[in-house]
């Protein structure tokens, strides 16, 4: 590596913390932890890491509210974060998704998996800017700055989610080329990314209602994956 990697931890399991700070430690990375909702947002507002692990079930703010204000900081909003949970639940991952985690893992962990998730997150979390010419993408009423990482629909900011603002960027970069699920999870996520099929429609499902009146600029084709609309 050529930064060290630094990981915080927010759950309120004090020895899960320090099993899972010690299993981390060993690959290299600079780990903390701390034990609720309100400690944790602080610690990142203080120094923001590379990676956040965080419980869904957290003592106020609860998981969901904490990830809605770490979304809404304008620091913090490309904070690659992975939700960890008590419930093997699709429909808590699914909520989890779509709330703006960028994974989801449910207790208990096999360790050499959280290890690999991590790791995919910190790629992608490293990934270069795009070129400056590239900058702008427009389709329709939708303008994409790569740049200052912000949406506008017909001049009214938009606040996406890391993910869905990458699998805007791609849909519209690649203008009429039907995408594959795989092909959109490299795009979005990273080809390290260890995900499922799900994950992507679920973020585009989040895509299409955060675009109101521009949904129709995201196509299913059906049996193979989404393109960006011919009418863009």
């Amino acid at each position: 590596m050529s930064q060290t990697a630094t990981i915080l931890i927010v759950d309120e399991d004090q020895a899960l913390c320090e099993l899972l700070a010690a299993q981390l430690r060993q690959e290299g990375y600079v780990v903390s932890f701390c034990g609720d909702g309100v400690t944790g947002f602080a610690a990142l507002r203080e120094q923001v890491p590379m990676v956040l692990l965080m419980a869904q079930g957290l003592l106020g703010p609860s998981g969901a509210e904490l990830l809605a204000e770490i979304r809404n900081e304008t620091t913090l909003a490309d904070l690659p974060v992975m939700v960890l949970s008590a419930e093997a639940d699709a429909g808590d991952e699914v909520l989890a998704l779509l709330g703006g985690a960028d994974d989801y893992l449910a207790k208990p962990f096999v360790m050499p998996v959280l290890k690999a998730r991590v790791a995919a997150l910190l790629r992608r979390s490293r990934q270069s800017q795009p070129p400056e010419k590239d900058s702008i993408l427009i389709a329709g009423p939708v303008r994409v700055d790569l740049h200052r990482h912000q949406i506008e629909i017909s001049g009214q900011g938009v606040s996406l989610t890391r993910t869905e603002f990458k699998l805007l960027a791609a849909l519209i970069e690649g203008r009429g080329r039907v995408f594959d699920r795989d092909l959109l999870i490299d795009k979005a996520l990273g080809a390290d990314a260890i995900v499922t099929d799900r994950t992507i429609d679920v973020h585009i499902t989040s895509l299409r209602k955060k675009l109101g009146d521009a949904r129709w600029l995201v196509e299913t084709v059906r049996g193979v994956g989404y393109r960006l609309s011919e009418g863009s």
